[in-house]
């Protein structure tokens, strides 16, 4: 069956962590979109537990690159500053904005997380001394 994904042409970002930049494992998200004709842009320097300067920087780049959808791609941190990102970009407001239960808007610049899967380990038959006795 042949489908076929409606797009904005606006372009989107993908924020990941340097580790996960330097595995090339963001081609694997990074590449579709190209392919489907989107503008793509990478911010690759998400750091685990982000202090909110690091958080703003990132959203006055999304603002700046206009990007109308946010790709969290890695481990957690990533995807929580993409989810973030993805409801302070459209708006004026900081992060300090939005601490507490219930704050965030009902409407934020679409977001998606996408944590890498591991590679399967190669399967190996059991050795020798592994098996067991009846």
């Amino acid at each position: 069956m042949d489908t076929k994904i409606r797009v904005h042409r606006a372009p989107k970002t993908l924020i990941t962590g340097p580790g996960v930049a330097c595995c090339g494992t963001v081609d694997s998200v990074e590449a579709p979109l190209r392919e489907a004709g989107m503008e793509v842009g990478i911010y690759d320097k998400a750091v685990p537990e982000p202090p909110m300067g690091s958080v703003h920087k990132i959203v006055d780049i999304a603002k700046e690159g206009e990007y109308d959808l946010i790709v969290g791609f890695g481990g957690g941190s990533a995807i929580d500053v993409a989810m973030v990102v993805a409801v302070l970009a459209p708006t004026d407001d900081r992060l300090k904005d939005y601490v507490g239960v219930d704050q965030a808007p009902t409407r934020a610049c679409p977001s998606s997380p996408c944590p890498p899967r591991p590679a399967p380990a190669p399967k190996s038959p059991p050795s020798p001394s592994s098996a067991t006795r009846s």
